[in-house]
């Protein structure tokens, strides 16, 4: 019977320590190095004025990374958004606030390359008045 008890607890114990791992794993993710390409990550960066204004912020700008909506500049023309996987990502920056804060084209960046990244600094962006 003691013998019988034992193997249970060494069982319940094993399955125990799988479901604890499993845990540490889904709350905090992989380990860095881990093969996967499923690693988020940031992006950040600010929208300046045109040539004749370059350090005048604008607000309001929208970030769209491959034509979906992912946030606006805030009053110092700063922005951050996260993406969930590596790979390579259309960013384009929209004036949709018409004349509030001037009015500006749309621009497109490079394609931006996220593999092996996790955090991104875009820099000063310059938007062209319309």
């Amino acid at each position: 019977m003691k013998k019988l008890t034992l193997t249970w607890k060494k069982i319940i114990s094993t399955i125990l320590g799988f479901l604890g791992i499993g845990t540490l794993v889904s709350c905090y993710g992989m380990p860095l190095g881990y093969s996967s390409v499923y690693i988020s990550g940031s992006v950040n960066g600010d929208i300046d004025g045109d040539p004749d204004t370059p350090e005048q912020p604008i607000p309001n700008i929208e970030i769209r990374v491959n034509d979906e909506y992912q946030g606006t500049t805030n009053i110092e023309g700063k922005f951050f958004f996260c993406l969930d996987y590596e790979g390579v990502y259309k960013v384009s920056f929209v004036d949709v606030d018409d004349e509030e804060n001037g009015s500006f084209k749309t621009k497109t960046i490079p394609p931006l390359d996220t593999t092996g990244k996790s955090d991104i600094d875009l820099g000063p962006i310059t938007l062209e008045k319309k």
